[in-house]
């Protein structure tokens, strides 16, 4: 959603900009004797306000735990979340580990990045 709102506003700038030359134009050829250019209002410069930059510490709790830790499905979605909002994965980055990533002896993750990068990523605290 992000990107399409992004879009949508650089074509009404691109729109606002073509309005302000064309009346310019106008005015430099003589088909005007006053800059209406002026008179284009300017779209709203802000970000898109639909879809939070972030979760708070409360709402990550919650989302957790919603998910049913009675279900593979609920368990699967468990662990993708907590990679995501513990450890600060990217969702390509979840979405191509595989079983051969986990090193189940020292506790680390093989993970394949974002450009091709891959780095190792030690799990065990401390």
């Amino acid at each position: 959603m992000q990107k399409e709102a992004a879009r949508r506003r650089n074509s009404i700038k691109a729109v606002e900009t073509a309005l302000r030359s064309f009346m310019r134009y106008l005015l430099f050829t003589g088909h005007l004797n006053r800059d209406l250019s002026i008179a284009i209002p300017s779209a709203p410069n802000r970000p898109f306000l639909g879809i939070p930059r972030h979760l708070t510490a409360d709402q990550v709790h919650r989302v957790l735990a919603s998910c049913n830790m009675q279900t593979r499905t609920g368990r699967r979605d468990y662990a993708i979340l907590l990679l995501l909002a513990r450890l600060g994965f990217r969702p390509g980055e979840v979405e191509a580990l595989t079983l051969d990533d986990i090193d189940w002896t020292t506790g680390t993750l093989t993970v394949h990045g974002k450009g091709g990068k891959i780095f190792d990523r030690n799990l065990n605290p401390g």
